[in-house]
């Protein structure tokens, strides 16, 4: 039996090197043809029509992403306020803008943007934790009976015969 999403998959010509892939478990799995790396996962989305990552990453339905609306003072207090962040935000304007001068191609260009997105995100990611980290820090602090813990003073006792 012959798998027809399989063979198109297989029949595409990709520019960055040629594609494996398999059925299994309900979806396909893409890999390097060269160096066998798995690439993707590709299974049935939420409502069945869909592929990729839509259910993945939770999107159940038509719910959108909250858009909030900041002056441009509370935005530069904001990147002020996180200096890494600030710096991915100024990498991906300098990709953007090609400023550098380094990304002729459409190719180059994507993988270039794509990276500097993965960035963002982890250095967003790394900032709501530390900020989360902290505030649990205070809530403890801020509790009746909670002291924090230090270092050892002792060593144990000490063994007062010998045997």
């Amino acid at each position: 039996m012959t798998d027809l999403i399989v063979e198109r998959i297989e029949a595409f010509r990709s520019p960055r090197g040629q594609l494996l892939a398999e059925r299994h478990n309900r979806g396909h799995t893409l890999y390097r043809a060269d160096t066998g790396t798995r690439v993707a996962r590709l299974r049935p989305g939420c409502d069945s029509t869909l592929w990729g990552v839509a259910c993945r990453f939770g999107n159940r339905g038509n719910r959108r992403m909250a858009t909030v609306k900041l002056s441009d003072e509370a935005l530069l207090a904001f990147l002020q306020s996180h200096p890494r962040f600030r710096d991915r935000v100024a990498s991906i304007a300098s990709a953007v803008g090609n400023l550098d001068g380094d990304l002729a191609e459409a190719d180059t260009a994507e993988e270039r943007l794509v990276e500097e997105m993965r960035l963002l995100g982890q250095e967003a990611l790394q900032g709501w934790a530390d900020e989360r980290v902290e505030a649990t820090e205070r809530d403890v602090r801020g509790q009746a009976g909670m002291h924090r813990q230090g270092k050892k003073n002792s060593a144990g006792t000490r063994n007062s015969a010998r045997s």
